[in-house]
């Protein structure tokens, strides 16, 4: 059994008595010996010695007590700047606890609160965007993509040519993607993933997930030329019928209206800031369906009643109106509203990048659907 006295003692030994500690799981004992050590001046070499030898042995210790010690260890030494190193050392291994605890925010905020240009440290640049990465991929988990955002700058300023390992620019473009996804600008989102889908050796599932990515973000983007440029892109890729949402991105390609139940069953893939409410109830999904819906009713009608159009998207009228001047105001469809007959009138644009015979079946097959949704009625 280990003596507090036997620590204090300052034994030559320090790998001997570390061992001895965590093998008795002596960690009562272990905890005084460090808080009386750390206010003794004259036992710092010896300290940081005994620190060093318990560090190299932490892989013994069990999750619960790991994260005791480490969390003691850390609130006694943060502010000790000669033991700067070592308390960093306890920081990455307790943000493998929390990791191995499934509380991602604690794992990224423990790595957040070190100073990664410190001196004291001098930490290369490949571990430096190692943390940099792990620290964003953490909150990213649980959505906080302000927290991230300081570490996504960070992380920009690297040169990853002095990093010998390609992987680490990938992840950091990777959680550039990531980041666009969260400020929802879906179609610099978008064309970022596919951009990375084709990156040199990426193997089959993380490009299946990328391109699944980028189609989520493809069909959440503002409807217009950019968003259909994208889904045309994404389309004709050979790999894209493996993705799970190949069948609602075939529908916005085709410039179908897309259901409720449509709608429904692809929220249920989404991420929470893809389904956040901007106002009323009305979702960021919502909001792109109805844009996509007004977009494909624009390719078979010249004109046609708010009232039939709102059936048609199932939106109250209001909330048509409202999208529709939008999308005039921002150039996205070519349309104009008669408020005294109360119609919409649409021309068409002929620069979409479809192919002819893409255009006869999606005509056709709009047509179909509108023919069965009015006689439903």
């Amino acid at each position: 059994m280990v003596q507090l006295s036997d620590i204090l003692s300052c034994p030559d030994n320090t790998d001997a008595l570390a061992n001895q500690i965590i093998s008795g799981q002596e960690y009562d004992v272990l905890q005084k010996a460090i808080q009386n050590l750390s206010i003794d001046d004259q036992k710092l070499v010896f300290t940081q010695k005994f620190l060093k030898s318990l560090i190299s042995m932490y892989s013994k210790i069990d999750i619960k007590n790991m994260q005791t010690i480490g969390e003691f260890i850390v609130k006694t030494l943060k502010d000790k700047m000669f033991f700067e190193y070592e308390v960093y050392q306890t920081r990455v291994e307790l943000s493998k606890v929390y990791e191995g605890m499934n509380q991602p925010y604690l794992a990224g905020q423990i790595l957040a609160q070190v100073n990664y240009d410190s001196p004291k440290l001098q930490l290369s640049v490949k571990e430096k965007v190692d943390k940099y990465l792990s620290i964003i991929t953490f909150f990213f988990e649980m959505e906080e993509q302000t927290a991230a955002e300081t570490w996504i700058s960070k992380a920009g300023n690297i040169n990853y040519d002095l990093i010998d390992d390609k992987y680490y620019k990938f992840r950091y473009e990777n959680l550039f993607a990531v980041n666009l996804d969260f400020q929802r600008k879906f179609l610099p989102a978008a064309q970022k993933y596919y951009y990375l889908s084709n990156y040199p050796d990426i193997d089959f599932e993380e490009a299946n997930l990328l391109l699944n990515a980028a189609s989520q973000c493809a069909i959440l983007g503002n409807a217009g030329p950019l968003r259909t440029r994208i889904l045309a892109t994404l389309y004709k890729d050979e790999r894209i019928q493996s993705i799970p949402n190949f069948e609602m991105l075939e529908l916005t390609y085709m410039q179908r209206i897309v259901s409720k139940e449509q709608k429904d069953k692809f929220a249920g893939s989404l991420k929470k800031h893809q389904l956040q409410i901007l106002r009323e109830n009305f979702t960021v999904l919502d909001e792109a369906i109805l844009q996509h819906n007004i977009t494909a009713v624009s390719q078979v009608y010249e004109s046609i009643t708010m009232k039939s159009l709102s059936r048609l998207v199932y939106i109250g009228r209001d909330i048509v109106e409202v999208c529709i001047q939008t999308m005039i105001e921002e150039k996205r469809i070519n349309a104009k509203i008669d408020q005294l007959i109360d119609t919409v009138s649409f021309q068409r644009d002929e620069d979409i990048p479809v192919d002819f015979n893409d255009r006869i079946s999606q005509f056709c097959g709009r047509l179909n659907e509108f023919y069965e949704k009015i006689t439903a009625k």
